[in-house]
């Protein structure tokens, strides 16, 4: 049936077939994950399974770019919010499909604000250096309190210096180097 629409010409779409083992991976803030069918609710079954890759117009959909982009850029970290948590097994599978080596992930909570809406680049509040000059914020504060948001810190300290962050998360991150630095 799909060899005939194939011939005629008919629009199709390209999708993801089942995976050759359940995606599994270690998140940087919540520990070992995994996607196992047998312990699968339907939308989280619905979350990997025939999911589109290519749509019909020959355009690949957000997942595929994605994975093949950080790959292609060698990203060997993705720090994102939590609300992205059930895309990534679809992306450890796409991966491991293709044989490459997966980025580390981190999901982090997301900030919000005061209505408790998600900040957004498309309202425009994320921008760093507007809320630094709006509110008067001093660039060490600022990055003291988006690290304390984004990990669990060790030492529970609230207040550290730059170089205290980085030595705090320089364990958690391979940068190829020795040390890790932060510029503000």
């Amino acid at each position: 049936m799909v060899s005939e629409k194939i011939e005629r010409g008919d629009r199709n779409v390209i999708r993801f077939g089942k995976p050759a083992k359940p995606p599994a991976w270690s998140d940087l803030v919540y520990g070992k994950m995994t996607l196992d069918k047998s312990k699968m609710s339907l939308p989280q079954r619905a979350s990997i399974a025939d999911v589109i890759l290519l749509k019909s117009d020959g355009s690949p959909t957000y997942h595929l770019a994605n994975v093949v982009d950080d790959h292609a850029m060698d990203i060997t970290h993705v720090i994102r919010g939590t609300e992205w948590m059930p895309s990534t097994a679809l992306h450890v599978a796409l991966y491991d499909a293709f044989e490459w080596q997966p980025p580390k992930f981190a999901h982090v909570g997301l900030l919000t604000d005061a209505e408790h809406n998600k900040l957004s680049k498309r309202n425009f509040d994320t921008d760093v250096k507007s809320i630094r000059e709006e509110n008067g914020i001093l660039a060490e504060s600022l990055v003291n309190y988006l690290a304390l948001l984004g990990w669990r810190n060790p030492q529970r300290n609230d207040i550290m210096t730059l170089q205290e962050i980085a030595d705090n998360v320089s364990p958690y991150i391979s940068t190829g180097s020795s040390s890790l630095t932060l510029v503000v």
